[in-house]
């Protein structure tokens, strides 16, 4: 178990459903971002919840509805991975 997974909330829906759920909230692939944050989409607690994730420099995961990256930025969707496309002349 990682450092922010030991943080999580009470509520927050990882606590749910064992570990399938946990793995969506701190996963890389979009598709688990994207449903972890379909989840906290109607959650009361989403204000605390990214409160809490920034206060605890939580990285690379979701927290209130919002990815945190690795760098600490708090964004709706997560980098892509891979290069960059060309730029064309």
């Amino acid at each position: 178990m990682s450092q922010e997974e030991g943080v999580v909330p009470a509520c927050h829906p990882s606590n749910f459903g064992g570990e399938y759920k946990t793995r969506l909230f701190f996963s890389d692939r979009v598709e688990d971002i994207e449903r972890a944050q379909a989840i906290c989409r109607n959650c009361e607690m989403r204000e605390d919840c990214l409160a809490l994730g920034l206060a605890t420099d939580a990285r690379t995961s979701v927290w209130g509805g919002m990815y945190i990256t690795s760098r600490g930025r708090v964004v709706n969707k997560p980098p892509r991975s891979g290069r960059p496309a060309k730029k064309r002349a």
